[in-house]
Order: structure tokens, then C-alpha cells, then sequence
């Protein structure tokens, strides 16, 4: 997993990308200054192997208080595309050739999302939400350490053991794949005898083989969210809410009816849980490292990156 870190942090370095200077505080942001450089890269990698006291640069930390490689990928994202500021009406594309694709919404594929009075999101009642201005059921999400556990995280993809290459999704990878409770190999696969290493992570096809092989709320066809990119719809862009009190300072922003009574111990039938972190959806870009779009529930922006980082996801369906 290290060597991972490493791997990203050197491509950082190759690719010399201009760090933008913003007034906000960010993960791998050392010296508060509103960026991320190389040199707190470096020295997040020394905290990470224990080179280094976390004192040095709380910044880093996760929620635990150590470095993860989790975090020193979020720090890489920090470097390449600047520390979270407010959206801007403008597109702008990370050169290929880096760890990690970020793109800023525009009017144009994703509006405003502010749910309007009466009965916009409705809980049914048995773990889902039902979007009655789109149609959409969403997934909801508890805390009872079960398939719907907010706080697990997933790859999109991993990576082959012979080349370090992602993995690729098998045909209907976006669809139900093959549905079975439990014990699914899931939907990635590598080239010739070389197997798909997730470092114990599960991919987010394996995870959907285990809800519709379950059969969630009483249905099969539960799938990974779209976002407007790539050809993609908007719909796990629809779920934001920039209006929430905090939004941006911590607090997810989206709307209320995904992030109520979120206790310890609460099931999706008595809670909902949104992680202000990635999301991720079924849109795939093309770069190097590959990667896939998502939102980043912080601010509602739609990103993309790497396939092989490991961040949140929920299921939607059509009504």
C-alpha cells in the first residue's frame, strides 16, 4: 500500500503541475497556506511510514489520527487540483497524464439542486428514498456495520498484479453482473492468469452483487449512479444541496432527508448517512492512471479519480 503512495507521489512530481493558491484549508495542507506541495507530499509519506510524527502535520491525519494511503491520495488530489474553494462557472481538465482528473460543474450539466417545498424526497419507509421530482429510489445509508455501513469504503476498480494496470469491469459490470449473495468474485477482471488486487478492499460491482443478490427492499436492480459526464445523466448530482446549514464546512451537502438522525448502531430503516467525501459513479474517463467520476459531497462538485482509490458509494434505481 505504500509503495502505492509512492507511486502517485512520484507521478506528481513528473507531471510539475502549478498548485493553485486558494484561502481554504485542505487534507496535506502543512503549513495552512491554502496549498499542497511537494514538500508536504514528501513529508505525508514520511508520517505515513512512521518516519515522521503526525504532529508535524496534522493536516494529513484521519479520523483516527494516522496517514493512510487513502489520505495521501487525497492530498495528491489536493496538489493537482488546489484546495476545495467556491465552484467556479468554468471546466477545467487535469492534463491526462495524472493521477487524477478533476472537472468544475457548470450550468450546463449540473444545476441547482435545491429541494422545493412539500414532498421532494420521501423515505418509504424500508431503507430507501424516493426522488418524486425525478423518479429515482435511492439507497439509504446506516451505521449498523451491514452491506448499507456508511463508513465502508470501496474501489472502483483494483489493480493487476502483473502490471499494476486497473483492472476492467466485466461486460455488465453497470448492470447486476451476477447476482449472488455473497461470495462473488465480482465484475473485475485482468488480462491472461493475472488477478485483480482491492488490498482487501471490495470493488463497487462486488458490493452491488451482494444488494441485488439480497434483494434490497424487494428488488434486483439496483445499479451505480450516473453523474452528467461522459455521456453520462444527472442523477447522483440531483441528491445535492448546497443550502444545508454547514454546507462546504464539513457537514455533506445534500439534501436533508440523506443525512438525518445518523446515530451509532442506526439501521437504514431508522437513519440515513451520507459521508461528506467521494462518491462514486458509474462513469468511467479515459486517462492514466484510468479513472471515474464521482461527487464530492464537501461541495457538491462533480471530480473524477483514480479507479484504484477507495471512497463511498450508493445504489439508486428507476421507479
Amino acid at each position: 500500500m505504500m509503495a502505492r503512495g509512492y507511486r502517485l507521489l512520484l507521478v506528481a512530481v513528473i507531471a510539475s503541475v502549478a498548485v493553485r493558491s486558494v484561502a481554504s484549508t485542505c487534507v496535506g495542507d502543512c503549513h495552512a497556506d491554502g496549498r499542497v506541495d511537494i514538500a508536504d507530499l514528501i513529508l505525508g509519506v514520511n508520517i505515513a511510514l512512521e518516519l515522521r510524527p503526525i504532529a508535524e502535520c496534522e493536516a494529513f491525519a484521519n479520523a483516527v489520527g494516522t496517514v493512510d494511503v487513502g489520505q495521501l491520495i487525497r492530498g495528491v488530489n489536493s496538489a493537482l487540483n488546489g484546495c476545495p474553494g467556491p465552484p467556479t462557472p468554468s471546466v477545467t481538465r487535469v492534463p491526462s497524464d495524472t493521477p487524477s482528473a478533476t472537472f468544475t460543474p457548470t450550468a450546463e450539466n449540473t444545476p441547482t439542486i435545491t429541494p422545493q417545498p412539500g414532498e421532494h424526497f420521501v423515505d418509504r419507509g424500508d431503507g430507501t428514498i424516493t426522488d418524486n421530482q425525478t423518479g429515482l429510489i435511492w439507497e439509504k445509508k446506516g451505521q449498523n456495520r451491514d452491506v448499507h455501513d456508511v463508513n465502508t469504503r470501496y474501489r472502483w476498480a483494483g489493480l493487476c498484479t502483473d502490471s499494476g494496470e486497473s483492472c476492467q469491469p466485466d461486460d455488465g459490470a453497470a448492470g447486476t453482473c451476477e447476482a449472488a449473495t455473497g461470495g462473488a468474485i465480482g465484475c473485475a477482471r485482468c488480462a491472461g492468469r493475472a488477478t485483480c488486487n482491492t488490498d482487501g478492499f471490495m470493488t463497487i460491482w462486488e458490493w452491488l452483487n451482494q444488494l441485488n443478490g439480497a434483494s434490497f427492499a424487494g428488488h434486483d436492480d439496483w445499479r451505480i449512479p450516473a453523474v452528467g459526464r461522459e455521456g453520462g445523466v444527472v442523477e447522483l448530482e440531483s441528491i445535492v444541496d448546497t443550502s444545508v446549514p454547514k454546507c462546504g464546512t464539513g457537514v455533506p451537502c445534500v439534501a436533508a432527508a440523506f443525512d438525518t438522525d445518523c446515530l451509532l448502531e442506526c439501521t437504514v430503516t431508522g437513519c440515513s448517512c451520507t459521508q461528506p467525501d467521494f462518491y462514486w459513479s458509474v462513469i468511467s474517463g479515459v486517462g492514466s492512471p484510468p479513472f471515474a467520476f464521482g461527487v464530492f459531497f464537501p461541495d457538491g462538485r462533480v471530480i473524477g479519480t483514480d479507479k484504484a482509490a477507495a471512497f463511498y458509494v450508493r445504489a439508486v434505481r428507476s421507479g
